[in-house]
């Protein structure tokens, strides 16, 4: 495999065009740098794989021939760069390569890596990518990861074969994923979200931004462009020492150095050692804006959070009719206790005597939705399901304590759009001076895994309710079994518990032949189909676009897989029907 190295090149002088393919194979881009030789048409090697390294300050084109080109037809992969990821390939079998698809963002965040693109139509087919200076990239593999395009030329002439091109990029300064606070919306950390629209991030106060540490975690934070990390090293030396090597700072190898990168002022990872943090602390770093505004990142050796109204808004609210929003994030491992006081009227600071109360009143239902708009309370069980996830309330002296507890094996699958759980904690006077506040307590729920079509074992909460078959059966054991068919309900999903034993154990990768038993490959029967990655569930998508549905080749083989107990009882068994949709017989089955 050829490689390259593009380095640190500015970009308003130099970029890197890594591929051209054309019909006559004469034309390069103007400002192509050493680009790779590349077989004629007629060569006898149709298929050509190079590697090239990225570093901050480099710039990448990859085009993928012209729409307007008589003798032939360029197809460029993946579908869509700025959000799927094409699995590097394993071997020679390009048709297959392609159609391995993955979403970006599960494996990759970046923050000044920019990628824009052109498909079809009469212009060039072409993918270009800017790494800034200062970009920050974390991938959840860094040592493998790598972004992968292909581009693919089909002669009109039908004597001639095909011809393939595969280009592998990998970076320099590649971060591992991790836990933390940033500015901005980049999503970098794997405990951060997007904000809802008309969501304004000015009038939040952010704790969301709260870490309990765990053994190995790695965590950092991240100040947008413009601002700056406070202190300058979130974890001073003296403060590591303290610590007896229980948090470490994040030392990256392929950290790229130039004097015009300064990314280590607003970007900053740290490790926490094996064995844990043993003692316990609060530590707190700041994104410092222009404005002298701040974000904060707690860093807490606990997992208890006790979340208490009235002391809040004593400390905070100065005005009458005055409404707070404060968010808190909710991930595996963390727990929140609501406290307000049982009795109706509080001394709440310069509020004076105020009349509380804690909305919705029903105990089992919460407010989910855009906090700026109204909403009507749902169950819980409308929002979400989940194993090890649980909403309680307790009264407990002078005291009545709302619990979200999300524990660290808890599943959760979300089946709401908005991503948000909600309390009004209400305060209300009506004579002197009138008081109409209100703290808002928001609650980011982080599922664990997708809402898909599907069964396991004991897990009805966890999946969806139509479009499929499924059916329980009580015999010495419960079995639970399930019939869909993707191409009319995608996702699907399969729940086994991790002390049972899954069958094959690369469900989706591989099932079982339901007519012989033997184990096949699903790509075999479904190649389009992709095995997605998930925490607690087995997923596999059949979603595709609409160019690519006349490829499909539907078949009456059925697949499945199963799930069995530690005494060897089938515990859960799901089928797959790879029938045409479109079928009388497979709409009435499944109507």
């Amino acid at each position: 495999m050829k490689q390259l190295r593009v380095s640190n090149i500015p970009l308003l002088v130099y970029g890197v065009t890594i591929f051209t393919i054309y019909s006559s194979m004469s034309r390069w881009l103007a400002d192509a740098v050493n680009p790779p030789s590349l077989p004629s048409l007629r060569d006898d090697k149709s298929f050509v794989k190079d590697e090239t390294y990225l570093a901050p300050g480099a710039h990448l084109s990859f085009v993928c021939g012209s729409g307007k080109d008589p003798e032939g037809a360029y197809t460029m992969y993946p579908s869509n760069p700025q959000e799927r990821l094409l699995l590097p390939i394993e071997d020679e079998d390009f048709e297959s390569a392609v159609l391995k698809e993955v979403v970006l963002r599960d494996r990759f965040r970046s923050d000044g890596l920019t990628i824009k693109f052109s498909r079809g139509g009469h212009e060039d087919n072409y993918i270009n990518i800017d790494y800034g200076i200062n970009g920050v990239l974390l991938a959840k593999d860094p040592e493998n990861f790598s972004l992968n395009f292909a581009c693919k030329y089909m002669p009109r002439n039908k004597n001639e074969k095909p011809f393939y091109r595969w280009l592998k990029v990998r970076f320099d300064a590649l971060y591992p994923m991790a836990y933390g606070c940033e500015t901005g919306n980049n999503m970098l950390f794997k405990n951060t979200i997007p904000f809802v629209p008309g969501f304004k991030v000015s009038d939040v106060d952010r704790v969301d931004c709260s870490l309990t540490l765990e053994p190995g975690m790695i965590f950092g934070i991240y100040c947008k462009p413009g601002e700056q990390l406070m202190p300058d090293h979130c974890f001073p030396g003296k403060r590591l020492q303290e610590l007896n090597g229980d948090i470490t700072p994040y030392a990256n190898e392929t950290e790229f150095y130039d004097s015009r990168r300064k990314i280590n002022s607003r970007f900053q990872l740290f490790v926490v050692s094996d064995k844990g943090a043993r003692t316990h602390f609060n530590h707190h770093c700041y994104c410092q804006g222009p404005r002298g505004s701040t974000k904060v990142l707690s860093i807490v050796n606990n997992i208890h959070s006790h979340i208490l109204p009235q002391q809040y808004m004593s400390q905070h609210v100065t005005h009458p009719q005055e409404i707070r929003y404060v968010v808190y994030n909710l991930y595996p491992g963390m727990m929140y206790h609501v406290v307000t006081p049982w009795r109706d009227w509080l001394d709440v600071g310069l509020l004076g005597n105020v009349r509380q109360r804690m909305k919705p009143t029903n105990f089992q239902k919460i407010y989910t939705g855009n906090p700026y708009r109204y909403n009507d309370p749902l169950h819980f069980n409308e929002i979400y399901g989940s194993k090890h996830f649980d909403v309680l309330t307790k009264v407990m002296g002078p005291d009545r304590i709302r619990s979200l507890i999300y524990r660290s094996n808890g599943i959760v699958v979300l089946k709401v759009d908005t991503p948000i759980l909600y309390y009004d904690w209400i305060l209300k006077r009506r004579h002197g001076v009138r008081v109409d506040a209100n703290m808002r307590l928001l609650f980011y729920l982080m599922p664990t895994d997708p809402y898909t079509y599907g069964c396991g074992v004991e897990s009805t909460d966890l999946f969806r309710t139509y479009g499929f078959q499924i059916s329980k059966q009580e015999e010495n054991v419960s079995i639970t079994k399930c019939k869909v068919n993707p191409y009319l309900t995608s996702p699907v999903g399969f729940y086994c518990p991790k002390d049972h034993t899954l069958e094959p154990s690369n469900c989706f990768e591989e099932m079982i032949n339901a007519t012989n038993n033997e184990k096949v490959k699903l790509s075999d029967f479904a190649p389009l189909a992709r095995s997605v990655e998930s925490p607690n569930l087995k997923v596999a998508d059949f979603h595709m676009s609409p160019r690519m549905k006349k490829d499909i080749k539907y078949t009456d083989t059925e697949l499945k897989c199963s799930c069995i107990d530690k005494e060897g009882n089938t515990r859960a068994v799901i089928t797959l029907d790879l029938r045409n949709p479109t079928d009388p017989a497979v709409i009435g089955e499944y109507a």
